[in-house]
């Protein structure tokens, strides 16, 4: 099992463990990388809550695209629910389909060539060693597929957090100019409200002067 994963477990970091099995099927759709990481972790306490109808589960594989997919993670992450995650396994099938194509190919492409180079080593019947030989290398070889899965998948990971910082960022700035117009505009109309006052004032006293100014002429 990959061991992000295990330190993850046995430090109970829900939230870590949450990163990696919400991407897991972007990284690997076949799932088999990932098979023995969720029977280790799908009893954790915490890892998995009760399920809750946000997007309705499509059971029409025509509709399984990658905008359902997308909508499908986002609601993941809202409610970390085992049903939809199974569901989700089903639809990476299909969203997927041409990536797990691809990758089954490779798998076979890799195993092939470290049975070819164990081959030109080992001559054909040299024995059981010989047969040894070639499942450590088929082994090395899964190890090396692991290793650059896991390195994809870290990736993945740190693009999501920066997607996030800056979508963060990104309303922190709106708020900011939110809240600027809104001082400013506050301030017009105080201004406005203050000269408006002053003219009524000015107005008054033009008048007293205009009221006295025919009372002495009266007299």
């Amino acid at each position: 099992m990959h061991q992000d994963v295990k330190e993850c477990a046995d430090k109970g970091d829900i939230k870590g463990l949450r990163y990696i099995f919400a991407d897991c099927l972007d990284v690997d759709p076949t799932f088999e990388k990932y098979e023995q990481d969720y029977e280790y972790c799908k009893n954790i306490p915490g890892l998995f809550e009760p399920h809750k109808e946000l997007e309705p589960l499509k059971q029409d594989e025509n509709s399984w695209n990658e905008a359902y997919w997308i909508k499908l993670k986002t609601d993941f992450m809202k409610n970390f629910s085992l049903v939809r995650f199974q569901h989700m396994r089903q639809a990476a099938q299909v969203v997927y389909k041409d990536k797990i194509i691809r990758i089954a190919n490779e798998r076979k492409r890799a195993e092939q060539a470290v049975k070819d180079r164990v081959s030109v080593v080992q001559p054909a019947g040299a024995g059981i060693g010989s047969d040894i030989d070639a499942s450590y290398a088929v082994s090395l070889s899964r190890e090396q597929q692991e290793q650059e899965l896991n390195i994809k998948r870290k990736k993945l990971e740190e693009d999501n957090r920066k997607i996030e910082q800056a979508q963060k960022k990104q309303k922190e700035t709106q708020a900011a100019i939110f809240a600027e117009n809104g001082q400013r505009s506050r301030q017009i109309t105080e201004g406005t409200c203050l000269k408006k006052t002053s003219g009524a004032v000015l107005a008054v006293m033009l008048l007293a002067a205009v009221i006295c100014m025919l009372v002495t002429f009266m007299n």
